[in-house]
């Protein structure tokens, strides 16, 4: 008897689990290095950079990642200065860091990943422009493909 009801209550919970279909991405959300801060519409060089950094590890996806800077509200990328990259990233335990570095009258956001024990490291920019001083939450995501 009692095993008749674990099986019906493992029947049960199974019924509200989401199916598990296509690529093994699905179970990987997409990470974020971002924070919040106060901005300017009027940077200008010599004012503070901004910094934000976490760790993490990557699996070996061989459909790869989709990898770009992040700002909100929304920013004005220079044309044709803005890189993201979609790819294949060598597996390994990383440092994330990404910098916002104030110029005069735009922003360069530079996001980095290092695995300092395979030696490795890739690099994304954009240049940015605010419409208006106030709060923003800015720094990058990686989106497992």
């Amino acid at each position: 008897m009692l095993k008749r009801l674990g099986l019906l209550i493992t029947a049960a919970i199974a019924m509200f689990l989401p199916i598990s279909s296509g690529a093994a991405y699905a179970a990987y959300p997409t990470a974020y290095n971002i924070t919040y801060q106060t901005l300017t519409n009027t940077p200008a060089n010599g004012m503070p950079y901004g910094y934000v950094h976490r760790t993490i590890t990557l699996i070996d996806d061989s459909s790869g990642y989709g990898w770009y800077t992040y700002v909100d509200p929304a920013a004005h990328p220079e044309p044709g200065k803005c890189e993201t990259r979609t790819g294949r990233i060598i597996a390994g335990n990383y440092d994330w860091t990404d910098w916002l570095m104030p110029k005069d009258g735009f922003y360069i956001h530079q996001s980095i990943l290092t695995e300092p024990a395979k030696q490795v490291q890739y690099v994304i920019n954009c240049e940015l422009r605010l419409d208006h001083y106030g709060n923003y939450w800015w720094g990058s995501a990686l989106d497992p493909h």
